[in-house]
């Protein structure tokens, strides 16, 4: 019996080496193991939450990079807002001041309301406010160009966030492996060691 004890304290760790396995999922790319009582389904769903957590990080840290140069554009467009009102504004009263200028000229020469330098002065005066309301027009569309840059520079700034965005969500799922833990024969000890015997059943 202590030979036989013997020789299976021998044989059997030598057993457990070549037989006994443990197999493990594991994604590399996330660092995860599957521990040893976790059922694949139940891993594969730590996985996938694992994934949506980096990502939305990931969206995150995109969304604070972009921030400063959105709110910069931000200010800027809303700066432009206001400067094409203005030059809208100003415009507009130049027109209306041209146009009245014009009609006293007019009124003048063909109703004799005014006449020799009077006359000349008052028509100089038309010119001019025609003049300035030629450049006030020209203001207002440089402005408003300006804030047409200003809204491209913006929308391709969007576009950009979106393209990385959507880069972020269409990334394939991460390689899961299948890890193979084979027992050391030095950490393996038989603590006890018993037999059962199962007999036929009595007729």
């Amino acid at each position: 019996a202590s030979v036989a004890r013997s020789t299976s304290a021998r044989c059997l760790p030598a057993w457990v080496y070549r037989a006994c396995k443990l197999t493990l999922l594991r994604a590399p790319s996330l660092g995860l193991t599957a521990r040893p009582d976790e059922g694949e389904e139940a891993f594969r769903g730590r996985v996938a939450a694992a994934v949506r957590a980096e990502r939305d990080a990931a969206i995150d840290k995109l969304r604070a990079k972009y921030k400063p140069k959105a709110d910069r554009l931000g200010d800027k467009l809303r700066a432009a807002d206001q400067k094409v009102a203005k030059e809208r504004s100003e415009a507009s009263a130049q027109t209306t001041s041209s146009a009245i200028s014009i009609g006293a000229s007019v009124f003048g020469a063909v109703f004799g309301t005014r006449r020799g330098r009077g006359s000349i002065t008052s028509a100089a005066t038309a010119a001019r406010s025609v003049t300035q309301a030629g450049k006030q027009r020209a203001d207002v569309e440089r402005a408003t160009e300006a804030r047409e840059a200003l809204e491209a520079d913006m929308a391709t700034l969007e576009a950009e966030l979106k393209a990385e965005v959507v880069a972020l969500e269409a990334a394939p799922p991460p390689a899961i492996e299948r890890l193979e833990l084979t027992p050391r024969k030095a950490d393996t000890t038989v603590a006890r060691l018993a037999l059962w015997w199962i007999g036929a059943p009595a007729s």
